[in-house]
C-alpha cells in the first residue's frame, strides 16, 4: 500500500492469513515449504523492505 498526505509519502506491505500452497504436486510443496519456512524466519521482511524503500527513493 502507497499512501500520501501533504507532508508524509509512506508504504507498507501488509500480509495476512498466508499459508503454503498445498495444492501442487510433489517437488512444488517442498519448494512451498521450504520459501514458507524461510518467510516464518524473516528473510521476506528483508525483501519486502528493499521494495518499500526502492518505492521511495527519488536519487
Amino acid at each position: 500500500m502507497i499512501s500520501r498526505n501533504a507532508t508524509h509519502l509512506k508504504a507498507a506491505v501488509y500480509g495476512r492469513n498466508e499459508t503454503p500452497n498445498f495444492n501442487a504436486n510433489w517437488f512444488d510443496v517442498i519448494r512451498n515449504i521450504m520459501v514458507a519456512a524461510g518467510g516464518i524466519m524473516g528473510i521476506a521482511k528483508i525483501q519486502w523492505k528493499q521494495l518499500t524503500d526502492g518505492f521511495l527513493d527519488f536519487d
